[in-house]
């Protein structure tokens, strides 16, 4: 059924005064119930105050007489209904009035329920402390009538009942006046418009004035019907200045653009101004990059250095060109052609994504094919930031297997060398293919959620390789992976543009065993090509009297199987790892290799290597040796070692160097679950904080998979720098056996190895050695040379040494530690463990820089905690308490702590970098890299 307007409105009020007339009539007896109670309550608790304080004497001398005399005053208080004293067992010491009182407090509820309980509630109880001397010595209870509550409530209701009838009265009179003003005046309109409509009279118009909501509507009618009349005299206007019109849209445009152009130009000159401010801080890190490249290093760490200046100068270049956005988007880029290696950029591109193919598992390899020039004529900025483009796309959208760099001649054009970058990742749909180097574009948005990415990275590929006059393509089968390729010309630049063969050192049969798919075949590949036969070790032993071998190049973990070693001795080996990767330090130690590769595996390395193995120039490595006297040996136990810090595996595997006792390592919880679950150990030590899966929530698993398999319980000890707070027990919570708190003294480690380990009888050096070995002195940490007193180059420009005998820069029985380390044959190992601590300290305080402008507390305080975590391995205690500071500030999210904190951690870092330069100067550790905490 319709209601009419009439009836719509006289409902509307009367609903609207009877449910305001409701919510006033609770509000009102609710408050007053509140104020009653609450009045009522502190009138009570001030009574029994008073006459608490009158009865301390009386319960202190134990006379209940006296009590009862201070009682029987209470219970002439009009409303008082009982008193008692309590004394703190419990017993009733004195009580007055009612036996048994039964005291309602309101019911913990609301709406309703809440002004019900008030209402009905007939008492309230109060308990007041009995002190005398400042003790408590009993307390006073109080019980008061409050019966009164529900007669005001009635009282009010009854009040509010009345208002509301009234209010309802006048209402229905001004709506019943109201309607009939509205009604008359909507009739109206409905009238007139039914006129125009049924009869297209447009010269009607709705008749009246009133200045309210019906009058608009009117008016707007009337307007309406005037447009209607005006139309046809408008379009006829309308062509008429058409003319007129074009050439003020066309000057608004104008304005426009020119509005565009100044915006444009103001971009241009922030950019531009950014530009210098980005280009002189990287400044320094070049000159000191060149500086560390050009000092005398070990061919390895000379090869890290000269990653980082070549890295370093084509960021720089990147950068310029890039925040001078005008040329990119004018298609102004200018391309250079100067001499380029190219196995000097493959390299540098392999290196810079190693870590990041590691962390993910991945198989990240190389190969050059030897028909192409060794140098061409190309940009090396342009041509490195393309390659590393590619690779880094493949690396994010491959979860496992291999990401392979390929460079050959371009098959269909033989004049251009052909670069591929072939992964084995999630693959692209066959209708996506050609928008792949759109700008903004990936293959779908699932792919935006799942991976991130702007999609420019492939777009910038594609204008950079057309400006080198190159074509770039892709192929890829969904679900199997994806290859992209680049093809450029290549550029004649100087007599050493010819072909370059690696040094043959074949013939002669190679046994080759590495893990990944890519690396072995890259690896088979330039063997052959330098006139080796590539056979595999374990067919060898399998099925012996395949012939002669010449060299044997096998993962590290492989050579330390017993059924391998036979076959070690059948000709020189070559282990293969990765950087920080204890096995392979431990296979040369034990004498089961003569030399090393390190993933990825360039084709320069591998000839070299190979060259120096077979002419006898061994890798010499001597482990630091443990006090014979003091320290327990453990060679025939093994631990793990799990630590996402490489500074940390270092200061660690070293260590356990010391106690003779073997370990392997690896970054996260994951990769440590599935290491105790596939090997034996007989220990682990698990850092806390790790990605992926933390070492906590590993334990837990592992503790889990022991309890199902019915494995017995492998002892694990916590590795934290936590030493307070929440997450100081959480290695408890997770079911470890122990914790070593970081920095860690040599005492302390050898106590926990000894609860947990049984020492071998075997002694660790034999008896003839011991008598031309004397065990050396403690290591004497330096004295702070005053600065005055320095060469220019001691110390970082402007750093000046703050080394506080209370307060020093480096914890002195950690660096004593380290020292007695050096002098017992681990110099070079305490050298990598202090230069990894200047590597790794510029880009962990990058990515608390990172952490504070993403705003993400949880990532800043993940970062500190890592930085510390560093910074007590080796006692740089004051950046370590900085760091601390910080990721206590990032946990309770106190952001306005956050800048001064991180620039009380610049300044210490500097302080640390500075020391330990001196340091390693004047204990003959070589020379430490020039490092800036401003990255």
């Amino acid at each position: 059924m319709l209601l009419s307007i009439r009836a719509k409105l006289l409902t509307l009020i009367i609903v609207s005064t009877l449910a305001a007339t409701s919510i006033l009539t609770g509000v009102s007896v609710y408050r007053d119930a509140i104020r009653f109670t609450e009045g009522k309550r502190a009138e009570i608790e001030a009574t029994a105050k008073v006459f608490a304080s009158a009865t301390a004497d009386a319960v202190r001398a134990n006379s209940q007489g006296e009590a009862l005399k201070v009682l029987r005053a209470v219970a002439k208080i009009p409303g008082i209904l009982n008193a008692s004293i309590h004394l703190p067992n419990g017993r009733i010491f004195a009580m007055m009035g009612e036996g048994v009182v039964l005291v309602r407090e309101p019911m913990a509820a609301s709406g309703p329920l809440a002004l019900m309980g008030l209402i009905m509630q007939e008492s309230i109880s109060v308990d007041v402390p009995v002190i005398s001397g400042g003790e408590s010595i009993g307390k006073l209870t109080m019980v008061a009538d409050t019966s009164q509550v529900a007669k005001n409530a009635f009282d009010s209701l009854m009040t509010a009942v009345l208002a509301g009838a009234i209010a309802m009265l006048v209402g229905f009179l001004l709506a019943f006046r109201t309607q009939r003003v509205i009604v008359r005046r909507i009739s109206t309109i409905t009238e007139t418009m039914d006129h125009v409509r049924l009869r297209h009279d447009f010269a009607r118009r709705i008749e009246g004035q009133s200045n309210d909501e019906l009058d608009v509507i009117a008016k707007g009618f009337n307007s309406m019907l005037d447009e209607v009349q005006f139309r046809d005299s408008q379009l006829a206007q309308h062509r008429e200045n058409l003319e007129r019109e074009v050439a003020d849209r066309t000057q608004d445009y104008r304005i426009a653009k020119e509005n565009a152009d100044a915006a444009n130009a103001a971009k241009s000159d922030f950019l531009a101004t950014m530009s210098h401010e980005i280009r002189t801080p990287m400044n320094g890190i070049l000159v000191m990059a060149e500086l560390l490249a050009a000092s005398e290093l070990q061919p390895k760490q000379k090869r890290f250095a000269d990653v980082i200046a070549r890295s370093g100068s084509s960021l720089l270049a990147i950068i310029n060109d890039i925040l001078d956005f005008s040329k990119i988007e004018a298609g102004k880029i200018e391309l250079e052609t100067i001499p380029v290696i190219i196995d000097d950029v493959v390299e540098t591109v392999a290196q810079l994504f190693e870590e990041k193919a590691r962390s993910k598992g991945l198989d990240l390899a190389t190969h050059i094919t030897s028909n192409i020039p060794a140098r061409i004529g190309a940009d090396p900025v342009r041509l490195n930031q393309v390659l590393s483009n590619l690779v880094n796309n493949a690396l994010k959208f491959t979860e496992s297997g291999s990401v392979n760099i390929k460079i050959s001649r371009d098959p269909e054009r033989p004049g251009n060398i052909l670069f591929g970058v072939e992964d084995t990742g999630i693959g692209i749909p066959a209708d996506k293919l050609d928008k792949v180097f759109e700008a903004f574009s990936q293959a779908d948005q699932t792919t935006t959620r799942k991976f991130g990415g702007t999609g420019l990275g492939l777009a910038i590929c594609k204008r950079l390789v057309d400006s080198m006059e190159g074509e770039i393509f892709v192929r890829s089968t969904l679900g199997v992976g994806t290859t992209f390729f680049f093809s450029i010309p290549i550029i004649h630049v100087d007599r050493m543009d010819t072909a370059s063969l690696p040094l043959r050192h074949g013939p002669g049969r190679i046994l080759l065993a590495v893990s990944g798919k890519a690396t072995t075949e890259n690896l088979t590949r330039y063997l052959r090509e330098q006139g080796f036969e590539v056979g595999d070790p374990v067919n060898d032993v399998l099925e012996p009297g395949q012939g002669d071998v010449k060299l044997i190049i096998a993962e590290a973990g492989l050579l330390g199987d017993p059924g391998i070693r036979p076959l070690l001795k059948r000709a020189p080996t070559i282990a293969v790892g990765t950087f920080g990767d204890a096995e392979i330090d431990r296979v040369i130690d034990q004498g089961l290799a003569q030399g090393q590769l390190i993933k990825p595996i360039s084709r320069r390395e591998l000839s070299q290597t190979i060259g120096d193995v077979l002419a006898g120039n061994t890798v010499k490595r001597t482990g630091a040796q443990a006090n014979a006297v003091d320290v327990a040996h453990y060679p025939d136990r093994l631990v793990l070692v799990a630590d996402d810090n490489a500074v940390n595996r270092e200061v660690i595997i070293e260590t356990l160097r010391r106690f003779d006792l073997p370990c392997d390592t690896v970054i996260d919880g994951r990769a440590a679950i599935e290491a105790v679950k596939s090997k034996h150990y007989d220990m682990v030590f698990m850092d806390g904080s790790m990605p992926d899966i933390d070492g906590f929530e590993a334990t837990i698993k592992i503790r889990e998979w022991e309890h199902e398999t019915g494995k017995p319980q492998l002892p694990i000890v916590a590795l934290t720098a936590h030493v307070v707070g929440a997450h100081a027990d959480a290695w408890k919570r997770a079911g470890m056996n122990g914790v070593l708190h970081k920095p860690f003294t040599m005492q302390a480690m050898a106590d926990t190895l000894k609860s947990y380990l049984v020492a071998s009888t075997r002694p660790a050096i034999p008896a003839a050695a011991h008598v031309a070995v004397a065990a050396p002195a403690p290591a004497r940490i330096p004295e702070v040379v005053p600065v005055a007193a320095l060469p220019a180059r001691a110390l970082p420009a402007k750093v000046v040494l703050n080394d506080d005998p209370e307060d020093p820069i480096l914890e002195p029985n950690v660096t004593r530690q380290l020292l007695d380390m050096a002098k017992m044959g681990g110099q070079e190992a305490v050298t990598r463990i202090y230069r990894l601590y200047l590597e790794n300290g510029p880009p962990a305080l990058a990515e608390i820089d990172a952490s504070l402008d993403a705003k993400d507390s949880n990532r800043l305080g993940k970062a500190a905690h890592a930085l510390k975590s560093m910074s007590l391995s080796l006692g740089a205690q004051r950046v370590a308490a900085g760091a601390s500071e910080l990721e206590k500030a990032a946990r309770g999210e106190l952001e306005k702590l956050y800048a001064e904190q991180r620039v009380t951690i610049e300044a210490e870092l500097e302080q640390a970098y500075a020391r330990i330069a001196l340091l390693m100067e004047a204990e003959g550790l070589g020379t430490a890299p020039a490092q800036s905490a401003v990255a």
